[in-house]
């Protein structure tokens, strides 16, 4: 998977959004699309993404993994991510690095990159999954009620090809885990996550739910403990890391 095919734009409006086009267009997969700046960039909920040259803009096709699966398919992602980032990091830096459920990578509690997953079908053809992927290298955008931070700022040299080729490598090694040992990813994102044991407060929807971040269950499901005791498994939503 390393060597999976590459394109390279020097601008586009989103990689994402093009990525989708070039698999309509009958191109091969899995691929990867990068581009030097994206217009308009793209994150969850439609949320705009800040895309300025000197960044990396990645999209990456590949048909969706078996159904049992799936629910894991963002923490590999993350995972991946983290990886990634952390090996261009200093030494000194290297254990800043972190997971926040379900798929932020922060630096000291800084968001560092944005991870957007998308599924479509298209008739006659096994359905795709498309891996939106932003890195902040060289600088971080501003996003209202987040601190963001990027490689440059936390001491990192690397530039966005370089942040790219560890993200191919680790993504391939990641995936691979998903297919060969699925039983793997929940312990070794939870080796890197932020926020086990801490009071907690989940937007799940339109309900607020607030407790103690337990554990991730076998499926990823974000597990709360409620004031009460009782379990609350919770498979959507963003949350709010307290302080203890």
């Amino acid at each position: 998977m390393p060597n999976t095919p590459h394109f390279h734009l020097a601008s586009v409006g989103s990689t994402l959004t093009e990525a989708w086009s070039m698999a309509a267009s009958g191109q091969t997969v899995p691929f990867w699309l990068t581009a030097d700046e994206q217009t308009q960039g793209r994150g969850r909920m439609d949320r705009q993404w800040v895309s300025a040259p000197g960044n990396l803009y990645s999209t990456f096709v590949t048909p969706l993994p078996p159904p049992p699966v799936v629910p894991l398919l963002p923490f590999a992602v993350s995972l991946a991510v983290h990886d990634a980032i952390t090996v261009h990091l200093p030494l000194e830096r290297q254990k800043a690095a972190s997971l926040k459920w379900p798929n932020d990578v922060l630096i000291d509690g800084a968001k560092t990159s944005g991870i957007l997953i998308e599924q479509r079908s298209q008739t006659g053809h096994p359905p795709l999954i498309a891996i939106g992927i932003g890195i902040n290298i060289e600088h971080e955008p501003d996003i209202a009620g987040r601190t963001v931070t990027s490689l440059a700022r936390e001491g990192a040299t690397a530039t966005s090809g370089a942040v790219f080729a560890s993200l191919r490598q680790t993504m391939a090694d990641h995936l691979s885990q998903l297919d060969t040992a699925p039983h793997a990813i929940i312990p070794a994102w939870t080796q890197r996550a932020t926020g086990i044991g801490s009071p907690i407060r989940v937007e799940s929807g339109t309900e607020t739910i607030e407790g103690t971040f337990d554990h991730l269950a076998s499926d990823g499901a974000l597990m709360v403990r409620l004031a009460s005791g009782a379990m609350r498994a919770i498979r959507t939503g963003d949350i709010v890391i307290k302080p203890r």
